[in-house]
């Protein structure tokens, strides 16, 4: 979904590179033969890059205590040693201490209090307030403008998988667990769960690649355990999904919800009183996306017609996808 948002200030998508770095230099420690002092500077790196995210997206602060179940490691059968443990986190800790000390500080020098972002500067306004989550969880997960089934269904299999992927990584697994739920009541229990004019559930952007992770192992079990009918139902869901991502970077989504709002206004339709504009299928872009504007950068001179360049893009996308399937097909037989 990233695609929709280039052009844009919306800073989730470069919170999340920051937070998929973080967590690549955790993970390199499990997955290639390191000496303490090469693990240890990993450990301060994914701080480091994890402050980063923090300094980007103020709401990266609620996976930090997860990336803290990172460290104890991510197969069952090793042992922990609690002073490697220490000396782990003291690493981590000084890496993420950098960038978050700045953040602290640049909100003292602006606002007068460390823990003031400018979200509630203004005792005039008020941005968001907290409410009862049920609604939100409903519309993050489900609704028709912003609900992650509905924008990326692929994180679909990422559950399907979730049983070898928890068998072979257990910590790992529960902590993305604990830190996806988290995330999703946290975000839900406030009233601006939605994250206004964009593309699916923007706020959850940060948690979908945790999401994607589940689906590697499948289909690495899948092949290797040469089971040919699920590799071709699985493959035919993937390309669905891709097909899709294809129709929402086809068009523009922020013109799209503009032009709605405004024309519903004139007729008196207040969309955003009840959060319609984003509950409603009526509006809802993953249907109408495409009878609006195209979308961010070159795409516009490309054609006017957005079915046409969708169906092109498909096309393209359907034969590097048949290519790769054959191939590991051909795996699987052979």
């Amino acid at each position: 979904m990233i695609f929709s948002y280039t052009g844009t200030f919306f800073s989730e998508p470069l919170c999340t590179l920051f937070i998929i770095i973080s967590f690549l230099f955790v993970v390199k420690n499990e997955t290639d033969e390191k000496t303490k002092k090469q693990k240890f500077r990993n450990y301060f790196y994914s701080g480091l890059f994890l402050g980063l995210a923090i300094t980007t997206h103020i709401s990266a602060v609620i996976t930090l205590p997860f990336y803290y179940m990172f460290l104890l490691g991510q197969e069952s059968k090793v042992k922990l040693r609690k002073a490697d443990f220490a000396k782990s986190a003291l690493y981590f800790t000084t890496g993420l201490v950098i960038f978050c000390s700045l953040l602290l500080y640049y909100n003292y020098a602006r606002f007068g209090n460390v823990f003031e972002t400018g979200r509630s500067a203004d005792p005039l306004s008020r941005y968001a307030f907290y409410t009862n989550p049920l609604p939100g969880i409903f519309g993050l997960l489900f609704s028709a403008g912003k609900g992650i089934f509905i924008y990326s269904p692929v994180v679909l299999l990422g559950i399907l998988f979730w049983k070898p992927f928890h068998k072979r990584y257990p910590h790992l697994s529960i902590a993305i667990i604990g830190m996806i739920l988290v995330r999703i009541f946290f975000l839900a229990s406030r009233s601006d769960w939605h994250a206004g004019f964009a593309l699916g559930p923007r706020y959850l952007l940060i948690i979908i690649p945790f999401l994607f992770i589940p689906i590697a192992i499948g289909i690495k079990e899948i092949v290797e355990r040469q089971k040919l009918k699920q590799f071709i139902l699985v493959g035919a869901f993937s390309l669905v999904c891709i097909i899709q991502q294809l129709f929402f970077s086809t068009g523009e989504i922020f013109s799209y919800l503009h032009i709605i709002y405004k024309n519903q206004e004139k007729l008196g339709n207040y969309v955003l009183l009840h959060n319609s504009l984003y509950l409603s299928w009526e509006y809802s872009p993953a249907l109408y996306l495409l009878n609006y504007k195209t979308g961010p950068f070159l795409l516009g001179l490309i054609t006017n017609n957005n079915y046409q360049l969708w169906l092109i893009m498909s096309g393209i996308f359907f034969l590097v996808f048949l290519l790769i399937s054959i191939k590991v097909y051909s795996k699987i037989r052979d």
